[in-house]
């Protein structure tokens, strides 16, 4: 989780930590498969993907709306990766793990949050 072990406050810090954790493991699966739907180089993409959400919402304390507008864009940008590797990327854990980096950067910026992306994902 990314909250600070001292204050309970998350940190971009702990957040992008997190987002290397949620990373590593489907680095090692995707690597591991001879499927050319699914490829490392898509693993990347959606590693950018996840680093455009959390520059968008560095130092965005208190801004909902620019909270919910970087989810969505975020969240789309997903749909569409995941479309493209004919739904290989994101499965159940994956799906977790990014359900929970989201509520986690929502909690960065101030929203309690429960499925911040549930609105927008297909996955």
């Amino acid at each position: 989780m990314s909250y600070d072990e001292n204050d309970g406050n998350v940190t971009m810090e702990a957040l992008r930590r997190e987002l290397d954790e949620l990373i590593e493991p489907i680095e090692e699966y995707v690597g591991s498969l001879e499927d050319d739907d699914c490829t490392l180089k898509d693993v990347e993409s959606m590693r950018k993907i996840l680093e455009e959400f959390l520059e968008a919402i560095e130092d965005k304390q208190g801004n909902e709306k620019n909270l919910y507008r970087a989810v969505e864009k975020a969240v789309d940008k997903l749909n569409k990766l995941d479309e493209k590797t004919d739904h290989g990327l994101i499965e159940t854990d994956e799906r977790e793990a990014l359900c929970a980096f989201f509520d986690a950067g929502a909690a960065y910026v101030g929203v309690d949050a429960d499925d911040i992306a549930g609105e927008w994902r297909d996955w």
